[in-house]
């Protein structure tokens, strides 16, 4: 659902998704206008159907997204950090 929502939104070029106690937070790159407050609202209603009764979602607008330094990849998806 998530990667959907990013990867549909014509404006996202790239995103690094963090999951967070209450939903999640997500840098994005993007390659023209993008209406942040529209995304949110989209990613929280799909964390909503997925069962997070209050989903919390923060959308950054980002110059880059950093680059594993072994792997030179973008992790698109980090977990939950303990």
């Amino acid at each position: 659902m998530i990667r959907s929502a990013l990867s549909g939104d014509g404006a996202v070029r790239e995103y690094q998704v963090r999951q967070t106690k209450d939903g999640v937070d997500v840098d994005c790159v993007t390659g023209g206008r993008l209406d942040t407050a529209v995304l949110a609202a989209r990613l929280a209603d799909g964390l909503r159907q997925a069962g997070l009764t209050q989903p919390e979602v923060n959308i950054t607008v980002a110059e880059a997204i950093p680059r594993d330094p072994k792997t030179g990849k973008v992790r698109r998806f980090l977990p939950l950090q303990p």
